[in-house]
């Protein structure tokens, strides 16, 4: 079972392959997302990262949430589902 984290605030120069590397040397990282503008093609500043598993996931919210990556002071939390709105 894999686990998603939401970092934010993070730096526009940052790269996917550089937000990984940080990550596992905390734990192992299946993936980084890091959504772009599909109009100019800049970084949003923020994340998603899909550890490989659900015991890390405290470890690295610990490591980096309120921490500086790349000058930026990042917020690291649980991915919440997308926002759906309710059936009528």
């Amino acid at each position: 079972m894999s686990q998603t984290l939401y970092f934010g605030n993070l730096a526009f120069s940052l790269k996917a392959d550089r937000l990984k590397e940080l990550i596992e040397e905390h734990a192992p990282v299946s993936e980084v997302l890091i959504p772009t503008d599909p109009r100019n093609g800049k970084i949003k500043g923020f994340a998603f990262a899909i550890l490989a598993t659900d015991s890390d996931t405290q470890k690295v919210i610990d490591a980096f949430d309120e921490k500086e990556i790349d000058g930026r002071v990042v917020t690291v939390e649980h991915a919440r589902p997308p926002y759906l709105p309710p059936e009528s």
